[in-house]
């Protein structure tokens, strides 16, 4: 019987940044202090996201919704109120294409 010899593998390291919606980079500098802990932005890597639809509980714990990437929370501000509820696709969309006018 021949036996079986393990090869190594090799593993690469993917270091990029994720952009949102594949177009923007999260290069963002917030000046004021007091909002500097309150946002999501660039801090850490996980709140990076290549989509704002992250399906996260951030009510669960008091002050956990600051760990919502804030495109999201932008997202799910626009969906809130009458025909516009639930929808947040379309909210999604509306974000995109208004970032793309900006």
């Amino acid at each position: 019987m021949a036996e079986a010899v393990a090869q190594p593998v090799e593993t690469v390291a993917h270091t990029f940044a994720p952009k949102l919606f594949n177009k923007w980079s999260y290069d963002v500098t917030v000046s004021d202090i007091s909002l500097k802990e309150l946002l999501a932005i660039n801090s850490k890597l996980k709140y990076q996201v290549f989509l704002p639809h992250t399906a996260g509980r951030y009510q669960i714990k008091p002050f956990r919704k600051i760990q919502c990437p804030i495109v999201e929370r932008l997202v799910c501000c626009m969906m809130q109120h009458g025909k516009n509820s639930g929808k947040k696709l379309l909210a999604m969309r509306v974000v995109e294409e208004s970032f793309e006018i900006i």
